[in-house]
């Protein structure tokens, strides 16, 4: 897996905030963001990566009005894996034991 810096991090939550946010000028959505910059030297956690996410996604609702299909779809199937998945370690953890 690759590491993420903080200054990456907080380079890309700087652009999404000048979208997103009051910006300057004629620029700027106005929109309250959930993503925020981290300290130099930080180990980047799931939870900083899914807040630019989640303004990212607010950003493409904001432009086409709606939530992608495309993102919901991505949901549906991962959450559908994850079922089929320990579903089946269940039952081979059932099977296992009535073998033993």
């Amino acid at each position: 897996m690759a590491d993420i810096s903080a200054a990456r991090l907080n380079n890309l939550q700087a652009r999404i905030e000048a979208i997103m946010g009051n910006g300057a000028g004629q620029n700027g959505y106005g929109e309250t963001i959930s993503s925020y910059q981290v300290s130099s030297g930080t180990v980047i956690q799931a939870n900083d990566i899914n807040s630019i996410y989640a303004d990212i996604v607010r950003a493409r609702v904001h432009q086409v009005g709606v939530s992608p299909p495309e993102i919901q779809q991505l949901i549906s199937t991962r959450l559908a894996l994850c079922y089929a998945v320990l579903k089946a370690r269940k039952v081979n953890r059932f099977n296992a034991r009535s073998f033993a």
